[in-house]
């Protein structure tokens, strides 16, 4: 069953996704998102990092300063085809981010994400995105 709904209960709502205004992370709402979305306490995982790179952030301000730095990498744009699931503190991700490398090369991810909450706050996001699709 897919349920839209709960994103909101983290602060991300399905048009932040769609549109990837939360995966910028560069300024306005979306900076912000990444400060208040995560529990104190949270782990932001990337569990398919290519070696060398991030695999795991820990506490809030860690991630939030992760975030700030991608648009030097990657130019977020929309997300297509989202599929959130639901069930109870956990939900799963699925979608497809229309993004351009820094230099306007077209660069299409696919990711899953399974994001566990307490209290309204995300305290763990495992993040699959496959950065080594061509």
């Amino acid at each position: 069953m897919i349920h839209r709904h709960r994103l909101r209960d983290v602060g991300i709502s399905e048009k932040d996704i769609g549109s990837g205004e939360y995966a910028r992370g560069g300024g306005g709402r979306a900076a912000a998102t990444h400060r208040t979305i995560y529990a104190p306490d949270a782990v932001h995982e990337f569990p398919w990092a290519s070696e060398g790179q991030v695999r795991r952030l820990e506490g809030r301000e860690a991630i939030a300063a992760y975030m700030r730095q991608l648009p030097g990498h990657i130019v977020f744009g929309p997300f297509e085809d989202v599929q959130v699931r639901e069930v109870g503190d956990e939900t799963i991700v699925q979608a497809t981010g229309r993004h351009r490398r820094p230099d306007g090369t077209p660069r299409d991810l696919s990711y899953i994400g399974f994001i566990t909450r307490r209290d309204g706050k995300v305290t763990r996001w495992q993040d699959y995105m496959n950065a080594l699709q061509p």
